[in-house]
This record gives C-alpha cells, sequence and structure tokens, in this order.
C-alpha cells in the first residue's frame, strides 16, 4: 500500500464539521440504515483483524470516511477500539505490569496497588504529569518511537500509521461520531501520544525515509480540535449520561460505547434516589449540583483519566522548539477553543478544593511559566531567517516576487502575523478567565517584568497585516494588563513608544489617555498630595517653608 496515493493533504486546518448541529445526532434514522451501518462495521472489523486483508479495509475506510454523501457515521465504538489496537501494535507497545511482592494478599499490597493507579486531578500537575503511572509510561513510549528511536519502525508500520491517523481525522468531521471519540479512552490516549512525535533531521534522496513528516500530530490535533466544545474535565456529561441516557430508546440519539451502561435511572429502578439526583441535574448546563467528588470518580473514572490525560501532550507541543509550524498553529487552535470552553459561565475567583473536580478553568489558569513564556515568545516570531519556526534557506529556495513591505524590512514584513493573531486570541480570554491574578502571572517573569511581551505589544497595536481584529486584541491585552497595580513599572517602560504612537493615531490616543496613562486621574492625585499638603500646615504640625 502506498501511503502517497492515499492519504489527503493536511493543508485544510480550518474545514467545517460536515455536522451543523450543535449536539451530534444519529443520522442513521430508521432501523434500515442503523442495521446496514452494524453490518459494515462488522466486515471492516474482520478485515482489519486479519493482517493479510488490513491493507484493503484500510483502504476503504479512507475512501469512505473521505465521502460527504452520506457521512461516514460508525454504529458502536468497536471499529475505533480496532483501531486503536492496530496503533499499539505498530509502536509495539506492551501494557506495563504492576509488580507486587509476593504476599498478595496483605492488605499494603492492595493498598500499594490502589495507589499506584489512583487519578491525579490536580489543576497545577496535569500539564506536567499523566494522571496515571500507565498513561506516563505510555506517553514516554510515544515520545521514544515517534521521535528519537522512528528510525527503528519498520515502514509498513509507518504507512499504516499515518493511514489510520488520517482515517480518525476524516470520521471526526461527522458529529455522529464525536461522542464516541470522546467516551473511548484508547483513542484519546492515542490522540495525545501523537502529539510527540517530531520530524527527522534526514538530508538525502533516500526513499525508504519517506514519512518522516508530522502526518500524525497534524492529523491527531485536528481531532482535538473538533472534540474541544465537547471536553469535560469534571466527568459530569459523562455521569449525567450514564444516569439519564437511554441510547436503545432514543429515536436517532447520539451514539455511546457500550448502551447497556447508560441510563441507569432512566427505567426507575433507583425509586427516590434516582428522584433525587434527577433534582440535582441542570438540564441546561448538563451538569449535577450537590454530587460529592466520590461518586464522580465512581461512575467516570475511565473517562477522567483520558480527559485529563491530554494537557502533558498539548503543553510539549507548545514548548517544544523542534515543532512544525503547521502542527504549533493547529495546537494553538485546539488551546483556544478550550479557553472558549472554560469562559462559558466564568463567576468569581478559583479556589481549589481537594473535595471537588478541578474545572478546565483551574487548569488553564494553572498552566506553568514556561508555557506562559512560549506563548509571549509567539506574539513576535520572525516570518524568514534561522528564527523562524520553518527555516528557508535563501540558496536552495529563491523569491522573485518582492513587494513594498519586504523592501522596507519593518515589522509589517518579518512577523509571523498567523501565530502572533492567534496567540492573541488566546491571551486576551486567558487573562480574563481569571484576572487580575493572570494578568500579574502573565506581566512578570521570575519577579521581574516580561519585557518581550510588552516590546511586542506595542507595534502590535498599530499593525495592519494580519486579522482584522488584530491591533483590536492588542490593545485589549494592554487594557486587561494595566487593571492591576503589579504591571505599572511595565506601562513606564513603554510609556514613551505609546504617546508617540498616539500622536499619529487617534486610536491609540483613546487608549493611551483614556484607559493606560489618564491625565485626570493624575491631576487629582497631584491636587489630593497637595491639598493634604495644606492641611498638615494649617493644623501647626508643620510650616510652610519647611
Amino acid at each position: 500500500m502506498n501511503v502517497e496515493d492515499v492519504v489527503p493533504s493536511h493543508g485544510n486546518s480550518r474545514k467545517r464539521s460536515r455536522s451543523s448541529t450543535p449536539v451530534p445526532t444519529n443520522p442513521a434514522q430508521t432501523k434500515r440504515q442503523l442495521q446496514a451501518a452494524v453490518e459494515r462495521d462488522a466486515q471492516l472489523i474482520h478485515k482489519l483483524s486479519n493482517e493479510e486483508t488490513r491493507n484493503d479495509a484500510l483502504n476503504d475506510m479512507l475512501k469512505l470516511s473521505l465521502s460527504h454523501d452520506p457521512s461516514f457515521a460508525m454504529s458502536s465504538d468497536s471499529l475505533l477500539q480496532t483501531l486503536a489496537q492496530i496503533v499499539k501494535e505498530c509502536l509495539e507497545w506492551n501494557e506495563p505490569h504492576i509488580i507486587l511482592p509476593e504476599d498478595k494478599d496483605s492488605k499494603d499490597v492492595q493498598d500499594n496497588a490502589q495507589a499506584k493507579q489512583e487519578l491525579l486531578l490536580k489543576s497545577k500537575l496535569t500539564w506536567i504529569q499523566a494522571p496515571t503511572p500507565r498513561l506516563t509510561a505510555w506517553f514516554h513510549h510515544c515520545r521514544q518511537m515517534l521521535g528519537t528511536r522512528r528510525v527503528l519502525l519498520d515502514q509498513a508500520s509507518l504507512q499504516t500509521l499515518d493511514v489510520i491517523l488520517v482515517i480518525l481525522r476524516n470520521l471526526s468531521y461527522v458529529g455522529a461520531n464525536l461522542r464516541l471519540f470522546i467516551y473511548v479512552p484508547d483513542i484519546l490516549a492515542i490522540l495525545g501520544g501523537c502529539l510527540y512525535e517530531r520530524p527527522l533531521e534526514y538530508k538525502g534522496t533516500d526513499s525508504s525515509l519517506a514519512g518522516t513528516g508530522t502526518h500524525l500530530a497534524l492529523a491527531a490535533a485536528h481531532v482535538l480540535l473538533h472534540l474541544a466544545p465537547y471536553w469535560d474535565v469534571s466527568g459530569q456529561r459523562r455521569t449525567v449520561d450514564r444516569l439519564f441516557y437511554r441510547p436503545h430508546t432514543a429515536d436517532g440519539g447520539p451514539v455511546v460505547p457500550d448502551p447497556e451502561s447508560f441510563g441507569w435511572t432512566a427505567n426507575g429502578g433507583w425509586g427516590f434516589g434516582g428522584a433525587y439526583l434527577a433534582k440535582q441535574h441542570d438540564s441546561k448546563e448538563d451538569t449535577m449540583e450537590n454530587i460529592s467528588k466520590a461518586f464522580l470518580l465512581a461512575v467516570a473514572s475511565t473517562y477522567l483519566e483520558s480527559a485529563w490525560s491530554i494537557f502533558g501532550p498539548l503543553g510539549h507541543a507548545l514548548t517544544d522548539p523542534s515543532t512544525p509550524r503547521n502542527v504549533l498553529l493547529m495546537v494553538l487552535d485546539v488551546l483556544q477553543e478550550l479557553i472558549n470552553v472554560a469562559r462559558i459561565g466564568v463567576v468569581g475567583n478559583i479556589h481549589e478544593d481537594d473535595e471537588e473536580i478541578p474545572t478546565l478553568r483551574a487548569i488553564l489558569v494553572h498552566m506553568p511559566d514556561n508555557l506562559l513564556s512560549r506563548l509571549v515568545d509567539c506574539l513576535y516570531i520572525p516570518r524568514l531567517g534561522p528564527d523562524a519556526i520553518d527555516y528557508v534557506d535563501p540558496v536552495h529556495n529563491v523569491v522573485t516576487r518582492v513587494n513594498p513591505l519586504k523592501l522596507l524590512m519593518g515589522y509589517e514584513a518579518t512577523v509571523d502575523t498567523e501565530v502572533r493573531d492567534r496567540v492573541l486570541d488566546i491571551l486576551v480570554p486567558l487573562v480574563e478567565l481569571d484576572a487580575p491574578r493572570m494578568a500579574i502571572r502573565l506581566g512578570h517573569d521570575t519577579g521581574a517584568i516580561r519585557v518581550r511581551l510588552f516590546d511586542a505589544l506595542v507595534p502590535a497595536v498599530t499593525t495592519t497585516v494580519g486579522r482584522n481584529d488584530a491591533s483590536l486584541l492588542a490593545t485589549q491585552l494592554l487594557r486587561e494588563l494595566s487593571k492591576t497595580d503589579a504591571n505599572r513599572v511595565a506601562f513606564q517602560y513603554i510609556q514613551s513608544r505609546l504617546v508617540t504612537l498616539a500622536s499619529k493615531d487617534t486610536r491609540v490616543a483613546h487608549l493611551v489617555w483614556n484607559h493606560l496613562y489618564k491625565p485626570a486621574d493624575r491631576a487629582s492625585a497631584a491636587g489630593s498630595e497637595e491639598g493634604d499638603g495644606r492641611d498638615v500646615s494649617s493644623n501647626g504640625s508643620g510650616n510652610e517653608d519647611e
């Protein structure tokens, strides 16, 4: 199987989903269509299980997933489980075994085994450490096999991985498949592991090293972008589905794995307990009120394990300087979607409580300092040259088209506007998630002001290239940073440059004199100080000469 013949282009990173409905629904409206989907999936699973017919099955799935009419809606999670198992085989993954002492019946052994599998749900640690030791070992294995040891994988395995990730990306465009993706832990673990893929630095014409790009990471980021609006780190939605959703009675409802494990209280078997839980259900927000952490973990622990595991790979893809530009842009889009989800219903400050599962908002505002520094660095990345994300060798690449901006070689011509605009669209709502504490963290780095941030924002307030709202986003970010007195020294650092720009631009003048440096406030403050001095003199505690 030649992967170049079947793998489509990855260039369109902003493709719309085929489903326009906000909640995924199954397009198989009749029993006849549903039965046809079940038979189709069974045939594909049978062919995928046989190594001799596996390539034919992957080609068939690729063609079906590329078809827009009808969309490829899966009948169950069995197909995804089969694809996940093939990916693990290609990556040579062996499940780790917990090594226990000889006395397997002792209480200490049981406590030790439970501690090794206990979920680590800490918002400050999820960017650094996976929630379970098993996932930590899996991500470490993926980082080796898709990075430094990638040359050890045979060509057939690399091609199979490429095709499967493209199939997963195409299936994620169908709204009916999104809940299956979310509820299958192995798929989420594979998507996170593929983000560790890095291109090999190979210079030559040997065709045997084909497939050494970053197709896996790009396709995985594509799928995560589609899943971001449905991401739930609290386990509330999973619990609501388990308690109240009955797939076999819902006509055309979303498909979920193991339908018999859903709808526990829908048949009235829980009596008054089910009635009590129904009263705690907020149908508008799809959440539960007054539900303990222990109950959520008992119902949705497997789902929470996979949902919390994705932040470590995202942070690695953002902070690793070897991440290709197309993957970096897609990961920035995923982070932006997660922030948009976290902004829904933002009220009050964040207070971490061990008795509750942290929210997505808490995870985002507790991102490590090195990740914030990387986002700030992305505000000004050269478009060309050795410091650019994708270096273009001028000896082998000749550009014949020259525009006036390139001749001037000013800010507009040298900055990578796509990366800058995406980062601005992330930082503005991120600061608003936990103001003013997030503004203080963003404006300072190890106790000193973050000079690179303010140096990048000054020219961005008057930019005319890139997105139309780029200058407005830079202006809004400066306003958010100015709302805390901790950043006053930083605004004194850029005051002269902003005043110069204010003399040339009306909008910048409005920002400078009405929000950043208010003359009326300074005059009133000076007047109040003079008044205080006169009161002191009149009270006899001093004289005017002194």
